[in-house]
């Protein structure tokens, strides 16, 4: 289910091509993929669209239906569209801001 959006983006990474910490050997693949959809959501807001980030989805479909390979692995899919005033969120009750931060 890609709600109904007119464009998904697969936002893809190749584990082996990412930087990796010294120290402990964490791989920032993941992370780089995500800050890139973080900016592609904001830029589709720019440019007065909706979207949404979906990470519910099984990537061996998605590589498939796709013929990814090469070490490639969809990290995020991005759904694009103009926005429905039915689909409007209305936004929870959010937590307070010392529940979230700790300062040290």
């Amino acid at each position: 289910n890609f709600y109904n959006a007119p464009l998904v983006f697969a936002v893809l990474a190749k584990k082996d091509e990412a930087w990796h910490r010294p120290f402990d050997g964490m791989v920032s693949d993941q992370i780089d993929a995500s800050i890139v959809t973080d900016h592609m959501m904001l830029e589709a807001t720019e440019l007065g669209l909706g979207s949404v980030w979906i990470c519910y989805f099984n990537p061996e479909i998605i590589k498939n239906a796709l013929d990814i390979d090469n070490g490639y692995e969809v990290i995020n899919l991005l759904a694009v569209g103009f926005e429905d005033e039915k689909s409007k969120v209305v936004p929870k009750k959010r937590k307070e801001l010392c529940s979230l931060v700790k300062q040290i």
